[in-house]
């Protein structure tokens, strides 16, 4: 047994002495960086190295550490600084705003719009049926293009229950269909629109019909030139019932005369061809011929009749 302890206790020694022998070096560098750690931290190296003559530049003076600045002491009897009062968060305070000045301003400003209506506005009623007087400003042709502007005025004023409508009240109006005279005898037409008045300073929407343009009725709003047609037809027959006539009598002398006696019958049979011919062909020809013009000059009577209910603001 103690043969055993013996060469367990040489074991042991051997193994600690490997161990030692690779753990030295170990503890050695561990050594070393301790202790250069503690030089550097309670000594200047600088000096250290001019001591020993290691630095190369001797006369290079090394810097020294800044000598800390004396604390001013503050007495009791002077006053503390005040700081600054810190800043209010932007967001929080924007979004309150914006929430307390969202309802005042939709609460100010439709009230103000309303009492502005109600206060300064007055509302006429035009009933159905109602006629007006006016006439024309500017004169109207059928060489008017569609959509030209019309003016007129009231000749006279216009009694309401609550409102008298002035004379010379304006009223707007436009050429909503418009054509020259055409072949076949049939005239020219403009047919006029009126659906503004200005009153109380605005232009406001009427709903009215022209029934009556210089004393005669107007149909459909269309004011027609005269249709031609058998007016042409008889003027183009015209001459040969005038050459019919002369041929007639010239007839008729020859006659009374003996010696001219045999001409009569070729002069009556000249004279009635034609007559017959202008006759027949003056219808077809009337075709080809247009009617009559439209043109109304200024201050020409109309007559204007409400179509609807209007309110007029004033």
């Amino acid at each position: 047994m103690n043969i055993l302890q013996q060469n367990n206790n040489k074991k042991l020694f051997i193994t600690f002495l490997i161990q030692a022998l690779f753990l030295m070096p170990v503890f050695g560098i561990d050594l070393d960086y301790t202790v250069d750690d503690a030089i550097r931290k309670n000594y200047n190296v600088n000096q250290i190295n001019n001591i020993n003559g290691n630095n190369p530049n001797k006369n290079v003076t090394q810097p020294t550490k800044p000598t800390p600045k004396p604390v001013q002491k503050t007495t009791v009897s002077e006053p503390l600084p005040k700081l600054p009062a810190l800043p209010k968060n932007s967001s929080s305070s924007s979004s309150s705003n914006t929430i307390k000045q969202q309802p005042i301003k939709t609460y100010t400003q439709k009230p103000i719009k309303k009492t502005v209506v109600k206060s300064n506005k007055k509302v006429l009623q035009l009933r159905k049926g109602m006629v007006f007087d006016i006439v024309n400003v500017n004169a109207i042709s059928d060489k008017q293009r569609v959509g030209t502007s019309i003016v007129f005025k009231s000749t006279k004023p216009i009694k309401t229950a609550y409102y008298t409508i002035p004379e010379g009240t304006k009223f707007v109006g436009e050429i909503a269909e418009s054509h020259t005279p055409q072949i076949s005898g049939n005239g020219g037409l403009v047919s006029l629109s009126v659906e503004s008045i200005i009153f109380g300073g605005t232009y406001q929407h009427i709903d009215t019909r022209v029934i009556r343009v210089g004393g005669k009725k107007v149909f459909f709003e269309d004011i027609k030139g005269k249709r031609s047609y058998w007016k042409n037809t008889v003027a183009k027959g015209k001459w040969g019932r005038n050459t019919f006539h002369k041929m007639n009598k010239l007839s008729a002398n020859l006659v009374q005369d003996k010696t001219t006696v045999i001409l009569a019958p070729f002069t009556f049979i000249y004279g009635v061809t034609l007559g017959t011919i202008s006759t027949v062909a003056s219808p077809i020809v009337s075709i080809f011929c247009k009617g009559g013009s439209v043109y109304i000059p200024a201050n020409t009577p109309f007559r204007i009749k409400f179509e609807n209910d209007v309110k007029l603001y004033y």
